[in-house]
């Protein structure tokens, strides 16, 4: 499984892929949302995870552009910002799951759950 982390805080980053490396084949961290569109069209990750609040091109506008590129991509909301009405805008623009960043254990939860599940639906 391919996992591409977008979120402009590096340590973040680097503690994503730390917990998901076991997980996951490659991954790929990217510091904004414009250039992790760009890198989703090489890299072609089943997985995203997203920062809400970043430079350049926030997460919303990020979503949203992979959500209409990429219909069948799963994104992970991962943010600071854990307010409902931000949930409720993630899940209308598509978001597979949304975690907040002092509960990150659950990414791992939720990485495991899609692996058994590709799974089951190839075998």
């Amino acid at each position: 499984m391919k996992v591409l982390i977008i979120d402009d805080h590096a340590p973040t980053r680097a503690l994503i892929s730390t917990w998901i490396r076991s997980l996951a084949t490659e991954v790929r961290e990217i510091s904004n949302g414009r250039d992790g569109l760009s890198v989703c069209a090489t890299f072609k990750p089943d997985i995203v995870t997203l920062d809400l609040r970043m430079r350049l091109m926030d997460g919303f506008d990020t979503l949203q552009a992979l959500r209409a590129q990429y219909p069948d991509l799963h994104v992970v909301i991962v943010t600071q910002a854990d307010f409902p009405d931000l949930r409720r805008k993630a899940a209308e623009l598509g978001a597979a799951f949304f975690i907040p960043k002092d509960e990150l254990r659950m990414l791992r939860w939720y990485l495991e759950r899609e692996l058994q599940r590709r799974s089951a639906s190839v075998g």
